[in-house]
């Protein structure tokens, strides 16, 4: 018997919630990084969908989760994780880096469904680190 979709999306946002929550602090996860900035734009493949852009800004006290959804809501068991851009960011002590991440999730509820997500990540991440020239 398969899974409808509405319990299926509901458990991947509960998946997301407890992931959030068991997510350190930035201070933590990057004790060096003063502030964080995320602007994130989206395309779509397939081109008749379009999707609004975010900027998102972390402060030390603010959750280390740069796990982003796919904002297409016909996808499954997709989404984008930026925590290793992120990290590889730090360990050079770089202010910028920007690319692009594909989603993996399928655009269907039918797992032998072949059909990928078309949305695209553009991303753009910004950091400030704690001292002068970035520092500690």
């Amino acid at each position: 018997m398969s899974e409808k979709p509405l319990d299926t999306y509901r458990h991947e946002r509960e998946e997301r919630r407890r992931a959030y929550l068991n997510t350190r602090p930035l201070r933590e996860e990057f004790p060096r990084i003063e502030q964080l900035t995320l602007q994130l734009s989206f395309t779509d493949a397939s081109g008749p969908s379009s999707y609004s852009a975010q900027t998102h800004t972390f402060a030390p006290a603010a959750t280390a989760f740069f796990d982003i959804a796919c904002p297409s809501s016909m996808c499954m068991g997709g989404g984008f994780d930026l925590a290793s851009v992120i990290w590889r960011l730090s360990t050079r002590a770089g202010e910028e880096t920007s690319g692009r991440l594909d989603c993996q999730g399928r655009d269907s509820t039918d797992e032998r469904d072949p059909h990928y997500c078309p949305v695209h990540l553009h991303y753009r991440v910004t950091v400030s680190y704690a001292g002068a020239l970035g520092h500690v």
